[in-house]
């Protein structure tokens, strides 16, 4: 921008450049305050750049906050315009830095109110806040985009304005030209124009060749300001330095070691706690209490087996009483030796049978239990329990000895089973899970959010496995949420190890 372009028209403009490789004035979290403030009151364009190798993403966050308070706090001298490049860094769709982020989201809502404007330059429009976004509607500038899902997004948002722009322009997306790119107005959000940008009169930089930009001259005018600024940041930076708690740490670190340094080591004589005598008397004792503690605990183990072997039996004798010792004893409705299809299940002209109660009803949490036992034919662990219920594994444990003691529940397969006599009680309650592709149905019906879109690709695949890394592509989603959801898909036996479960397809 400081070295005019080729041709007459061209122009060099009139900037001061702080950091960078080549730059006007030094840039540190400490020296942004006072350039911006100067460059404000004296109306000078100012570049802040903040490629250099001693500054880290804390060092941006706090030079683009520290800049954008001045800039919309402290403007008094007329129309101010902010150009934010990669703006994803300070507003993300996932905040990290919440003071960062509010300095620029309240730029962009309030900004109007200082005469500051902002523009926000991003390569992919999906990284950038979505509440951030939403103010931005004066104006919206769409470039070359090849991106998968940065194409998927900005075709879901044109459907919502106009969808018979939204083909044309997401087909030429990846196909436009340096210069080309699709322009809404808040005049016009419905009807986006294809616009061919001129080309800049300044010099345009070549990445490969920096060199021809640094060994350009700086602009005439702004020696004084430059030469200014640049005898009182130095003075600035020191007393900020001075003032700084991370400084002050680290000078108290330093003397603190020096001081430990300066120290006459102390010469330590080591001398036996215990006698010998002692030693052979405590060897014992804990030689007695380790034997002790093998044993009580092996007692309260077997009790334990005990007490809960005999709860079983009260539970069961109690439900007999209650029926007047007219039930027979429960037995497994799907002995493990035997295969067992799920339309040996289908409910035909079941009704309830009534429970120990009488009332021929049994609790929420029970029912569901009894439920997700009855439809997976194989049993169900506690686990997937958990994921098919939804119920914390206190809520389980006591659901379960309910059933168990009712003869509505019992152990076997992978964990617990529904008895003949639990079939029975649901009823037409309980639907059996249907077989092929009268089961996948089911389940894109059923399924919702992450567990939905995960299994159209489970399924989508099979055979063949699907990695992580192409969940992560193919989503969008973040690792840890594919996570929670592959384990919910297999709890619901939808998906075994990396592919979709076989009996989807049986």
């Amino acid at each position: 921008m400081k070295v005019a372009g080729p041709g007459p028209r061209g122009k060099a403009y009139k900037i001061v450049v702080a950091g960078g490789r080549g730059p006007d004035l030094p840039l540190t979290p400490h020296s942004v305050p006072e350039i911006v403030r100067s460059a404000l009151k004296e109306r000078i364009p100012l570049v802040i750049d903040l490629f250099a190798k001693e500054l880290s993403k804390a060092d941006w966050r706090k030079i683009v906050q520290t800049a954008i308070h001045i800039i919309h706090y402290e403007n008094e001298g007329g129309a101010v315009h902010v150009f934010l490049e990669e703006a994803a860094e300070f507003v993300p769709q996932k905040i990290y830095d919440g003071e960062t982020y509010a300095e620029v989201e309240k730029l962009v809502r309030m900004g109007g109110n200082a005469s500051v404007g902002i523009t926000l330059i991003n390569q992919r429009s999906q990284e950038v806040n979505k509440a951030v976004l939403d103010n931005c509607s004066t104006a919206l500038i769409l470039g070359c985009q090849v991106g998968k899902n940065a194409i998927e997004s900005v075709e879901k948002w044109i459907e919502r304005l106009d969808p018979k722009t939204a083909e044309e322009l997401t087909q030429s997306l990846p196909k436009l030209q340096s210069g080309e790119a699709w322009v809404w107005t808040r005049k016009s959000l419905d009807r986006p124009t294809r616009e061919k940008m001129p080309m800049c009169r300044s010099f345009h930089p070549d990445r490969r060749t920096p060199e021809i930009v640094l060994k350009s001259a700086k602009p005439t005018d702004t020696d004084e300001f430059v030469a200014r600024l640049s005898n009182n940041i130095p003075k600035v930076i020191a007393e900020a330095k001075a003032n700084d708690p991370a400084e002050l740490k680290r000078k108290i670190a330093e003397l603190t070691r020096e001081l430990s340094k300066s120290k006459t080591k102390e010469t330590i004589k080591e001398v036996p706690a215990l006698l010998s005598d002692d030693r052979i008397r405590l060897k014992q004792l804990t030689d007695w209490l380790e034997n002790f503690s093998d044993k009580a605990e092996q007692e309260v183990k077997d009790l334990v087996t005990t007490a809960k072997a005999i709860r079983e039996e009260v539970g069961f004798f109690k439900s007999l009483l209650s029926k007047k010792l007219s039930t027979p004893a429960p037995t497994l409705a799907r002995p493990p030796s035997i295969a067992v299809t799920a339309d040996r299940f289908r409910p035909t002209h079941r009704k309830p049978a009534p429970d120990s109660e009488g009332n021929g009803e049994i609790g929420k949490g029970a029912r569901e239990i009894l439920k997700a036992a009855a439809q997976n034919y194989e049993g169900v662990t506690d686990a997937q329990l958990g994921v098919l219920t939804g119920y914390k594994k206190t809520s389980r444990t006591v659901f379960k000895q309910q059933l168990v003691s009712r003869g509505l529940l019992a152990k076997g397969g992978r964990g617990y089973m529904a008895t003949e006599s639990g079939i029975e009680f649901l009823g037409n309650d309980f639907e059996p899970l249907p077989t092929g592709q009268a089961l996948r149905d089911h389940w894109l019906q059923t399924l919702s959010g992450g567990e939905l879109a995960l299994f159209k690709i489970y399924v989508n695949s099979y055979p063949k496995e699907v990695s992580m890394d192409e969940l992560i592509e193919y989503t969008g989603y973040q690792k840890t949420s594919i996570t929670v959801y592959r384990q919910k898909l297999t709890a619901r036996n939808l998906i075994e190890g990396k592919a979709a479960s076989r009996n989807l397809f049986e």
